[in-house]
């Protein structure tokens, strides 16, 4: 495995277990498509789960082990939500990684919006406002629950997506419930399906951790 990965996979979660020892097989896939290789397609992910299939989790460990082991000094990794507060949750997923895990402690330095390495990579929470989100240059895109972004947040998306090839090797991952076929992001998940470029992977429920008749 690449460094990252062993980052990710020894992430302390809340009740003390690493995320390498509970993750699923579609969690590690999901892992390691993104993570590894660097330099082959695609590098663009739609992955649609359940409600709670771990979404804000992972893509809190994917961020912290690309910030970590694979974004050069001054790099950076953006979270997008269709508002600040929701993309936050990110952050906040990743400071309890950073607290709870002893590798990691002194590797970042985690504020309300932000998460820091001692190289200057950073992380940075952006909310669906087409103007400041142009111009943007990172490493790494999470894009949070695309499928419920509202009609107006539509250029926010274009913004971010013709943003990725403004560095190379940049990878962006579309985290989200499955929406509403009459949504937008419908047709980015057809052409997620249909493209070389991107990767689709869609996790069906009941999930593993869940009651079934839920």
């Amino acid at each position: 495995m690449s460094r990252a990965l062993d980052l990710l996979a020894g992430l302390v979660l809340e009740d003390g277990r690493r995320w390498g020892e509970l993750a699923t097989p579609w969690q590690w896939a999901d892992a390691r498509a993104v993570l590894e290789p660097l330099d082959a397609d695609p590098r663009l992910h739609f992955l649609t789960r359940p409600r709670g299939g771990s979404k804000t989790t992972d893509a809190a460990g994917i961020a912290a082990a690309a910030l970590v082991e694979q974004v050069p000094p001054g790099g950076r990794v953006y979270a997008v939500a269709a508002d600040r507060d929701q993309a936050r949750l990110v952050v906040d997923a990743l400071a309890g990684f950073a607290g709870r895990t002893p590798g990691l402690r002194g590797a970042l330095t985690v504020e309300r919006y932000t998460a820091t390495t001692a190289e200057g990579g950073r992380l940075e929470v952006v909310s669906a406002d087409e103007a400041s989100s142009y111009g943007l240059r990172g490493h790494l895109f999470i894009v949070d629950e695309l499928t419920v972004w509202p009609a107006a947040a539509r250029g926010v998306w274009v913004s971010i997506l013709s943003a990725v090839p403004k560095v190379p090797g940049a990878r962006l991952v579309v985290l989200a419930s499955a929406g509403d076929p009459a949504h937008w992001s419908y047709r980015v998940r057809q052409r997620a399906h249909e493209s070389r470029l991107w990767r689709l992977h869609e996790v069906r429920g009941p999930l593993p951790w869940t009651n079934p008749d839920a």
